[in-house]
């Protein structure tokens, strides 16, 4: 007897006689389902369709289901193809290229040329952005599955959407494509107003826009990309994709239910997964959820990812993953730097500085405070996060605590305090400026205002040039900073925070980088490590990480160097600080 599944628009059920083998199997269907009056009803979505096709014999399927499993096998033939073409040297693309691919890139373009969704999982470094830009031109001229575009839209993190209008675009888009391009910050200035409306007024070429991705988070953005989506043909992009995993967050949302709009869509990140496989979720949402084929996250985490914890929330495994990687792996082309490019070595040197004893007896009472109020249970998670940061500021060479006001009032409560100790740590940078060579530049990364006062004041001191790239650094001013860094050889040194600098620049200037205090995220670092070794560095690498022996400092290292992010792994404070 066939097992006929029905179905509307939202849900599909079985309609047939349901003997009780089947009913034991649905126990594995990896999507949702419930039960109703006896009668199974589930998600109607790829993952259940597929499931119940493949794991009965002449399943019948009627009303929308019909339609969808047509389209689900046609999808499933694509993959195929798309499988056996990976396996294959890629032929060089006849198109009027500004500049010729490199043999990857060509892979990339290839393997993503005219189809509607595609993901570009490209270590940083490898290109990614001339690919992109390849492809818009390529689409804008030849046009793919859904015609031509007319507009590119990059969606990116703070910074790296200027660097779109202002470099990227002129530096790679085909001289066969005239284009006009305009970037906007969280809050548009009247210059980049002027930019915008002109470039939405454009009908001569290909128009690009440059989004800071913060503006998804609130109407006015979110209301700016629908008006742009609506106005032309666009391809639509994420740069650095793994920004929008948190599915509930409002600009994920914002994304993925204006991406629908777009002909085209794009997700572009060298860390597609930064903590684990519920990272790619809200990615593969955005570009097309039948990749994936799961209707709600809570789906998918319990089909990929074991369970455990406070009441069965937490997760703490992973499952399926040969499964997942088969259902992403025909819609994306990772690249690791590694495998296609001949860059120079990278060296990592840790380098230890102990602490002044001054430093050291106060580093001790804190630690010591910190213990007995972590053992008489006065401490919330937040205010122990909040007494880690101090150890580690004491272990820069400072304590910062700025103003307390009532929230109510305004009025400050509690002063300012901002103290200084004797430290090691500001000589030993300096120290590894001066063994370098007089026209080697050098990147200091910091995380904190208090080691930007140490340092900017030492190098001022000690007659070394240098340019800042930091949260405080005005937005005008960030441009020739980069500038003054690259082609001024009076500035030795780029002094910056990984959130502010770390994405989207090209620094392969530079061939020294100094980690004087270290972020918490793991992609942070990683992505600040590599806007030096990238397409167009010539020279080793050498990273020093400056690491004080029993500290905060040394376990933070540890689990950095162990992959893992801090912020995402206080599990046990009391073995961070020991």
């Amino acid at each position: 007897m066939p097992i006929i599944v029905n179905s509307d628009t939202k849900k599909a059920w079985i309609e047939s006689k349901i003997e009780p083998y089947i009913f034991n199997k649905l126990a594995t269907m990896p999507g949702k389902k419930k039960y109703i009056r006896g009668i199974p009803y589930f998600e109607m979505d790829r993952a259940n369709l597929e499931w119940m096709d493949s794991s009965f014999v002449g399943v019948e399927f009627r009303g929308p289901a019909a339609k969808l499993m047509s389209s689900f096998r046609a999808m499933r033939q694509m993959e195929k193809q798309a499988r056996e073409m990976r396996a294959e040297d890629a032929e060089p693309i006849d198109f009027p290229f500004k500049h010729p691919p490199y043999i990857h890139q060509n892979k990339a373009l290839s393997l993503s040329r005219g189809k509607v969704a595609f993901g570009h999982f490209m270590e940083m470094g490898t290109g990614k952005t001339k690919v992109l830009l390849d492809e818009a031109a390529d689409l804008f001229l030849n046009g793919g599955v859904n015609g031509r575009i007319d507009t590119l839209i990059v969606v990116a993190p703070n910074g790296v959407h200027a660097q779109w209008i202002n470099e990227q675009a002129p530096e790679h888009v085909s001289a066969a494509v005239p284009w006009c391009g305009a970037y906007s910050g969280a809050a548009l200035t009247p210059e980049e107003r002027r930019r915008m409306d002109e470039t939405l007024k454009f009908k001569g070429g290909l128009r690009i826009f440059a989004l800071h991705i913060d503006s998804l988070s609130h109407p006015k953005g979110k209301e700016f990309l629908r008006q742009v989506l609506l106005s032309g043909n666009c391809l639509l992009a994420i740069d650095e994709s793994s920004r929008i995993k948190d599915s509930n967050s409002k600009r994920t949302k914002s994304l993925i239910e204006l991406g629908r709009l777009a002909k085209y869509r794009r997700i572009m990140t060298g860390t597609p997964i930064s903590q684990g496989a519920e990272d790619l979720y809200s990615q593969f949402e955005f570009l097309d959820p039948n990749i994936l084929g799961y209707g709600s996250f809570y789906a998918f985490k319990n089909h990929f990812c074991r369970l455990g914890g406070f009441q069965n929330k937490k997760i703490v495994g992973y499952v399926n993953e040969e499964e997942l990687m088969d259902k992403i792996d025909s819609h994306t082309f990772r690249v690791l730097k590694d495998d296609c490019l001949d860059l120079p070595e990278r060296n990592y040197i840790k380098k230890e500085v102990l602490l002044h004893p001054e430093q050291r007896k106060v580093y001790d009472q804190m630690k010591k405070d910190f213990f007995l109020d972590l053992d008489a249970g006065i401490l919330t998670a937040k205010m122990a996060v909040q007494r880690i940061i101090r150890l580690q500021q004491i272990v820069s060479g400072f304590v910062w605590k700025h103003a307390k006001k009532d929230k109510i009032s305004g009025v400050i409560v509690e002063p300012e305090v901002y103290t200084e100790f004797p430290t090691n740590r500001v000589q030993a940078t300096l120290d590894i400026i001066k063994d370098t060579n007089p026209d080697t530049k050098v990147i200091i990364w910091i995380k904190f205002q208090g080691d930007y006062r140490l340092l900017s004041e030492a190098l001022t001191q000690a007659g070394i040039g240098w340019v800042d790239y930091v949260g405080a650094t005005p937005q005008e001013k960030r441009p020739l900073n980069i500038e003054a860094f690259r082609n001024d050889p009076k500035i030795k040194v780029f002094l910056a925070t990984p959130r502010a600098g770390g994405i989207g620049l090209n620094l392969t200037v530079a061939s020294e980088v100094i980690w004087f205090s270290r972020d918490w995220s793991l992609e942070n670092e990683l992505q600040a490590n590599d806007r030096v070794h990238r397409i167009g560095q010539r020279r080793v690498v050498n990273y020093h990480f400056l690491t004080s022996p029993r500290t905060v400092d040394e376990r933070i290292d540890q689990m950095l160097r162990r992959k893992l992010s801090v912020a995402e792994n206080l599990i046990d404070l009391r073995d961070l600080v020991a």
